[in-house]
């Protein structure tokens, strides 16, 4: 490959025509003359598409820097070249599914193209997997949450942080692997992994803090209509953190249903707000979120879609 993914003569095709938006310009690219069926580098072990030269674009440069010597020779040549041991990463000594697991994660910070992760820190991950796997009975990665894995590999130093960052990757990809993506597998539960979601980076919306199922599912048609409608996080956890604390008014106070929240209990909820937070911009913020209504009902809401019943 070249860049962004793609072999020389998209790449060249792609930025000469101006670095279009990469999904959409892939979804027709142009015609490229392909060479016959089968062939590939004249390089042992490379599967590359040959270019002028019977080399792929990388091999042919080096051919030509070092004056056009004899092709078979040069070819011959790379055979003698052995991978240093600190490029190599080995999974063989892992229980099948924690090396399953490792590929994966490999496999996906591959395709993300996002941060490097070296053999050595790989390797670093393996051993300490491997002493685990020896130690207590975990075989895979979802046999211990997040934090599990944190806390037994401990507090590295900065400069050792890598491993530990790279087994909750991994530990997250599996995770996601197995609980499915979208609004159909998450919408049940009551920790929403919201890069599942279609969000960046790994944050989450907590409802377990609720503590009234119905009011629990209630607000998670709320906040997901509030998030279909583009509001942004902030505003969709300052919505749950009002119902959080409305929920525990209503247990103090003996409310079992929403057919028992009427004006009076709200009335005492505000009156409850005031003793707390009287002048403070928390109070007005709750009080907002109270009254706010959204432009469709919750209830008329699909939870796995954004767009209202009509």
């Amino acid at each position: 490959m070249a860049r962004a993914g793609l072999c020389q003569l998209h790449f060249q095709r792609w930025d000469r025509g101006g670095r279009a938006e990469l999904a959409g310009w892939l979804s027709d690219p142009p015609a490229i003359k392909q060479p016959e069926p089968g062939s590939c580098c004249r390089v042992e072990g490379c599967e590359l598409w040959p270019r002028a030269a019977p080399f792929c674009h990388t091999h042919a440069n080096t051919w030509k820097v070092n004056g056009h010597p004899d092709l078979e020779r040069f070819a011959t040549s790379f055979a003698e070249v052995r991978t240093p041991e600190d490029e190599i990463i080995r999974l063989e000594s892992l229980s099948p599914q924690l090396r399953l697991e490792l590929q994966y994660a490999l496999q996906c910070r591959r395709d993300e193209r996002a941060t490097k992760t070296t053999p050595a820190v790989v390797m670093q991950v393996v051993r300490f997997l491997v002493d685990i796997t020896t130690t207590t009975t975990a075989h895979s990665l979802l046999d211990h949450s997040e934090e599990g894995w944190r806390g037994l590999i401990g507090r590295p130093a900065p400069k050792d942080a890598n491993p530990r960052a790279f087994v909750v990757y991994a530990r997250r990809k599996v995770d996601d692997l197995g609980a499915a993506d979208g609004w159909e597998a998450d919408f049940a539960r009551d920790l929403w992994q919201l890069r599942r979601l279609g969000h960046h980076g790994n944050q989450t919306l907590n409802f377990a803090p609720v503590p009234q199922p119905w009011l629990r599912h209630l607000v998670k048609r709320w906040l997901r209509w509030r998030l279909g409608a583009g509001l942004n996080l902030e505003t969709v956890r300052r919505g749950l953190r009002l119902v959080t604390r409305f929920g525990a008014f209503c247990e103090t106070i003996g409310v079992t249903s929403l057919a028992d929240i009427d004006r009076a209990v709200l009335e005492r909820y505000l009156a409850d707000l005031h003793a707390e937070w009287a002048g403070r911009q928390r109070h007005n913020d709750h009080i907002g979120q109270l009254g706010r209504r959204p432009t469709a009902s919750p209830r008329s809401m699909n939870p796995g879609s954004s767009t209202p019943r009509t």
